[in-house]
């Protein structure tokens, strides 16, 4: 594997799902469809039916493969574009946010498995020294997901943003160092 420099596609790999940059527009383009469904769209605290695809596609960053990032979850397969991990970079540090809009896949480990390589990707090759997320307060299984990774609940936006079901919504906010990252690794069992 040759080391990635910044602006070039990501092209990562797990066991069971390939990881590849995508721009924007792709990227909307390729998962519209996600946004008539109503669990989730839910998910995400926002309505379900009647996106156009122009404002979907401002949901998401504009990639450009340095500072800002859409990585599709790729089923190995099928090709089928299963869910998009986004990055947005600022100095050393990195803010990530996922979605697996493919619902057979829901339950599946889809977000822990591919995670794991992008948060590799991102302290041992892009050069992150923090990576941070927020998830939304409602989200369990994201929140589980962040704690089950090894990040620190730093705190919480209340009532940050505007529920779906009315009311506002807290979103906690979890952390994770690069040193924390590599001293997990370095304790990792190694898969039988």
């Amino acid at each position: 594997m040759t080391a990635w420099k910044p602006k070039q596609p990501v092209r990562l790999e797990t066991a069971r799902f390939r990881l590849v940059s995508l721009s924007q527009r792709e990227a909307a383009r390729r998962s519209l469809a996600w946004t008539e469904d109503a669990d989730f769209m839910g998910g995400m605290e926002a309505p379900h039916g009647g996106w156009l695809r122009r404002r979907w596609r401002r949901r998401l960053p504009r990639a450009n493969n340095r500072t800002n990032f859409c990585i599709g979850i790729i089923d190995k397969a099928d090709g089928q574009l299963l869910g998009i991990h986004t990055v947005q970079f600022g100095g050393d540090v990195a803010f990530i946010g996922v979605m697996v809009g493919d619902k057979k896949w829901w339950g599946q480990g889809v977000v822990l498995e591919t995670r794991v390589e992008l948060l590799r990707f991102l302290f041992e090759e892009a050069g992150a020294e923090r990576v941070w997320g927020t998830p939304y307060g409602r989200n369990m299984p994201s929140i589980y997901n962040y704690q089950r990774l090894g990040f620190v609940y730093e705190g919480a936006m209340r009532q940050h943003r505007k529920g779906l079901a009315g009311g506002r919504v807290d979103m906690p906010i979890f952390g994770l160092m690069r040193d924390e990252w590599l001293a997990r690794q370095k304790n990792r069992k190694p898969a039988p």
